[in-house]
């Protein structure tokens, strides 16, 4: 495996030309022939990959963060034409969507996707799109912060074309997690994670809340719960801090407020996920939201007890 070093950075595409853009920003790999992009975590843009052609490359990218369905078109930082597919909250990308915007766009370099997303819960289906993304000859960039080693990722069999440079402690940190997935064994870790997944949507259920993220095994990584209207879920993220110590996250942008998550990826167990929604019934009840109390963190050890036995 080559690395490319220094100031610049060559991003190099099948039939294209190297193009070097001097960056002290990121690093490239290119194992195989085939291009990697990677990010320092100081890079707070996402460069698109390009060429040395003379018209502006194409990158696609499928975003939640603009209220309605559709492809917009800007220039990057990086002097590439980006192409953002958008969503509602809580939609997953469609691969029919993503294989009408690369038939119109032409010769797309690259296309990003993020496999979890953290804000709402929802886990795409990162095979069928890279599957369209290929078959219009682009390259692949996953976002799998939060996936990996949760929900199955495979790089190899669904042709993924991504790469990351973390810090050096975050490398360390991983050792440590990837010893603990191999002392399991990694169908061991994907298995948790959905038994840890169907414990917490049924704690949830059983206060009465609704949730937001989807009820089925894709939700194995957090899962995200509407806050009862006329409620602020930043009060409730703010009573389990300050009360118990319990770490849960509120919304983001449009869904502040509106909804609260719970994590459930990494070294957790069903104790945690019980304490953490025996903590929230308590807290929600003394905001004055009207819940079903004493149920969820017993409903929630009969799911996971259910879950080990299927």
């Amino acid at each position: 495996m080559a690395r490319t070093s220094g100031r610049s950075t060559s991003v190099v595409s099948s039939g294209s030309k190297p193009c070097t853009r001097p960056s002290p920003r990121c690093s490239c790999w290119l194992p195989r022939g085939r291009a990697r992009w990677s990010p320092s975590s100081r890079t707070s843009a996402s460069p698109a990959t390009t060429s040395s052609s003379s018209r502006p490359d194409t990158s696609a990218s499928a975003s939640r963060r603009s209220p309605r369905p559709g492809a917009a078109g800007s220039s990057g930082t990086w002097g590439c034409r980006v192409e953002r597919l958008a969503y509602e909250w809580g939609e997953s990308p469609s691969p029919d969507d993503l294989g009408e915007t690369l038939d119109r766009i032409g010769a797309a370099k690259v296309v990003f996707l993020t496999h979890s997303e953290t804000s709402t819960g929802v886990v795409c289906d990162v095979r069928e799109l890279a599957a369209v993304a290929k078959g219009a000859g682009a390259l692949v960039a996953v976002d799998a912060i939060s996936s990996l080693g949760a929900v199955p990722l495979e790089t190899d069999e669904w042709e993924l074309d991504a790469a990351f440079t973390p810090a050096v402690s975050l490398v360390r940190a991983l050792e440590v997690a990837l010893g603990l997935i191999l002392d399991l064994g990694l169908e061991e870790a994907f298995d948790r994670h959905r038994r840890l997944g169907r414990a917490c949507r049924e704690g949830v259920k059983a206060m009465g809340l609704e949730l937001f993220s989807p009820d089925d095994d894709s939700s194995a990584v957090v899962t995200a719960v509407r806050m009862p209207e006329g409620f602020d879920s930043t009060d409730l993220v703010r009573a389990l801090r300050d009360r118990f110590g319990i770490t849960i996250a509120n919304g983001q942008g449009d869904l502040k407020g509106k909804i609260f998550r719970i994590g459930h990826i990494g070294y957790y167990d069903v104790f945690d996920v019980t304490t953490a929604l025996a903590a929230t019934e308590v807290a929600l009840g003394d905001l004055g939201v009207a819940i079903e109390h004493g149920g969820a963190a017993t409903r929630a050890l009969e799911a996971y007890e259910d879950a080990t036995r299927v």
